[in-house]
């Protein structure tokens, strides 16, 4: 059983990358900030800014004013040198308090500044001590402050230190950012996940993405870990996982936000690293600026003026701005971007309504092209961006996102939607086809290609697979567990035990489980193929999940997979280290079997009858994996190892079995010489010495 259950663990990505193409569509599920990736569909900067030439976006953000003068004096060569470009100074001034009165924040605004939202008291992290409430009016209560500045109207959110801790959470956008506040007002742009550029971008040239010594410029800056190379004082980021990797685009999280993502290093992270102002955060910074136009995206900068950073070093960076790209770089303001995508991108409808609510607009790449096209239920419109173009064509889309599931069912990986009453839409040929057919079961469901064929089936009380030439619905022998339900807001579909199909995690106020994908079958031994409970318990257990959905009024309870592990970031973990609850997918996989023992502790636990005794000759490293031994007659001790089995060393069935000979040299009763005499074997299970040599059965 435990040769059954011994899963290997992958080296896993930052953010869970689906396997299947037809799961292209499951970030429109998920509640995660986190779920970008390299080859994830892109919002280039042509889709969204309305003036051409413009290549890429920049945005200055600088954190924590409470008081304007000291912002003005370490601003002032910035703006004057901004304003030389078009008489314009976009900056954003991510706020925590200011008098609404205040003259100087008027001359601001006059000069092309905006005041974005900081919380009113910079908590870190801002959920904590228990009290939601606290956190969700230090956001709701910066967004109303603000709002009281005359000509001034926030649309941005930065999270006090997400550049240095866990201080974003799921939680925070579910419960807090799709709220408005006592006064009905609401945010449209959060900026406060990181990006990371990686030379895992094989389209970047070596020498933006690598140090001269070969390592990851950009990823330096989270150190995992603290060597002798490193500042003395530096802060370790080894648990630091409010990132994405290679995706300079802005994006939606969870419907209402879009998340404009942080450039690596902001200018806290380098002062970390190599001090305060140093020139190679500068050569850096001009290096990410390089990859966002490459890749037409947008440059967030987090600064601040506590001494990180010099004014000189962000008028350095606008003049290589200048110099080397000239107006293929646009430099804007949050509140900039906010009326360029919603101008140009979304034709004068935003992703919020007048309330604040969700308006259905949707970002989906629907033709499978690598761009994100976008779909406008207000206007009965789908926007399909033609890349050679650079233009966008305009098509009709009867039907309302809001009541629908998208997936992919068809082998042209079109996107398909399927409505409440059964109709799918599936994009193909430039237009959206309807097939109106009787929907499986009751209706209600999702679409999730659950065994990796290229097609999504519906998962409901039973699973249906399309049939695209019956145009129908036809059940499989499969189902989905019966004691889990589709609607429980804690249902998660994650790969973990590194076999490229998805396995269940739920875990709510009442029970948590963990289902794992099957595809191996055996009747005999119980194997079938779909998911199989393996661990489950009630809420309150000692060795329970952490919670993904507390329920009650704020259910979401800032729950995300990252880097191998389940993240939790709410008010209840901030005691916790790294102010985050968090479980490796090895101890999700832990079954509670015994732990291994050291092979002396292994000989105390045998029990023999009275003038007997057990004595220690072989162990690990000597010996792995022994299935059968004898003796020849010189003494040798062989041994047949059986390692790997049952799935090959490589998981695919690559032999990998071994047969070697222990010698005792010095005839302490100890085998200390290990010779291998054979290896690469298929499943070896025997072995007699056998006059001259010695016989193996494989």
């Amino acid at each position: 059983m435990i040769l059954l259950l011994a899963l290997a663990i992958p080296a896993f990505a930052q953010t869970h990358v689906p396997k299947s193409p037809a799961n292209r569509l499951v970030y429109l599920d998920d509640p995660s900030p986190f779920y970008p990736h390299r080859d994830f569909p892109k919002l280039i900067t042509p889709q969204w800014v309305g003036e051409a030439g413009v290549e890429a976006v920049v945005t200055l953000g600088i954190d924590d004013m409470r008081a304007a003068a000291g912002y003005e004096k370490f601003l002032r060569p910035i703006l004057e040198r901004l304003k030389k470009i078009d008489g314009r100074a976009p900056v954003s001034i991510m706020t925590c308090r200011i008098a609404p009165d205040d003259k100087q924040v008027q001359k601001w605004l006059a000069e092309g500044l905006s005041i974005e939202v900081h919380t009113l008291s910079h908590p870190c992290p801002l959920l904590q001590k228990g009290n939601f409430k606290l956190a969700a009016n230090v956001v709701h209560g910066g967004v109303d402050l603000l709002s009281q500045i005359k000509g001034n109207k926030p649309v941005a959110y930065r999270m006090p230190c997400c550049d240095s801790m866990n201080s974003l959470s799921p939680r925070f956008f579910a419960e807090i950012f799709n709220k408005t506040s006592a006064d009905g007002r609401f945010l449209q742009i959060d900026s406060s996940v990181f990006n990371i550029t990686t030379s895992k971008d094989k389209s970047l040239p070596r020498e933006w993405v690598l140090d001269k010594d070969g390592t990851e410029r950009f990823a330096k800056y989270l150190p995992r870990k603290a060597t002798p190379k490193h500042r003395k004082g530096m802060r370790t980021m080894g648990s630091y996982v409010g990132t994405i990797e290679d995706y300079p685009y802005p994006y939606v999280v969870n419907r209402l936000c879009w998340e404009f993502p942080c450039v690596v290093p902001s200018d806290w992270e380098a002062q970390n690293l190599i001090g305060s102002q140093q020139p190679q955060m500068l050569e850096d910074w001009k290096r990410a600026l390089d990859v966002t136009v490459r890749k037409q995206g947008v440059m967030n900068l987090v600064f601040h003026p506590h001494g990180w950073s010099s004014s000189a070093q962000l008028v350095a960076l606008i003049d290589y701005a200048q110099k080397t790209y000239g107006k293929k770089v646009k430099f804007l303001n949050f509140k900039e971007c906010a009326e360029q995508l919603n101008k140009n991108l979304l034709k004068d409808s935003s992703l919020r309504d007048a309330k604040g609510q969700d308006a259905g607009v949707q970002l989906m790449d629907v033709n499978h092209d690598g761009f994100m096209d976008v779909l406008i239920p207000a206007k009965k419109m789908t926007r399909i961006w033609e890349d050679k173009a650079g233009v966008w064509k305009e098509t009709l889309l009867a039907f309302d996102t809001r009541q629908s599931t998208a997936g992919v069912l068809h082998k042209h990986n079109g996107a398909s939607v399927i409505e409440l009453s059964g109709a799918i839409w599936t994009f193909e040929n430039g237009g959206w086809k309807q097939t109106s057919v009787k929907p499986p079961a009751n209706g209600k469901g999702i679409l999730r290609d659950i065994n990796n064929d290229g097609i999504a089936e519906w998962l409901g009380a039973r699973i249906h697979r399309w049939d695209s030439g019956g145009k129908r619905w036809t059940p499989l022998a499969l189902a989905t567990p019966d004691d889990i339900s589709l609607s429980d807001p804690s249902l998660r579909f994650i790969d973990l035990s590194g076999d490229g199909f998805d396995d269940i995690v739920i875990s709510n106020e009442k029970r948590w489980g963990i289902y794992l994908w099957e595809t191996r079958v055996n009747p005999g031994l119980g194997w079938k193929p779909g998911w199989s409970l393996v661990r489950e318990g009630k809420r309150g257990d000692k060795s329970a999940l952490p919670m993904i959905s507390r329920g009650g009024k704020q259910p979401n309870n800032g729950a995300w997979f990252h880097s191998g592990h389940l993240w939790v970031q709410n008010e209840d973990t901030a005691h916790l280290p790294d102010v985050v609850d968090r479980r490796s997918f090895k101890q999700l996989l832990d079954f509670g079997g015994p732990k291994a023992k050291e092979p002396e502790e292994s000989r105390r636990c045998f029990q023999v009858r009275e003038g007997f005794a057990v004595q220690l000759v072989a162990s690990e490293p000597q010996v792995r994996d022994p299935v059968a031994f004898d003796w020849g007659a010189d003494g040798k001790l062989w041994v047949a190892e059986m390692g790997d089995y049952p799935s090959g060393t490589d998981g695919k069935g690559k032999a990998g079995g071994v047969v070697r000979w222990l010698e005792d040299a010095d005839g302490d009763g100890r085998y200390e010489k290990s010779t291998v005499f054979l290896d690469g074997l298929n499943f070896p299970n025997g072995v007699l010495p056998w006059g001259k040599g010695v016989l193996i059965s494989a």
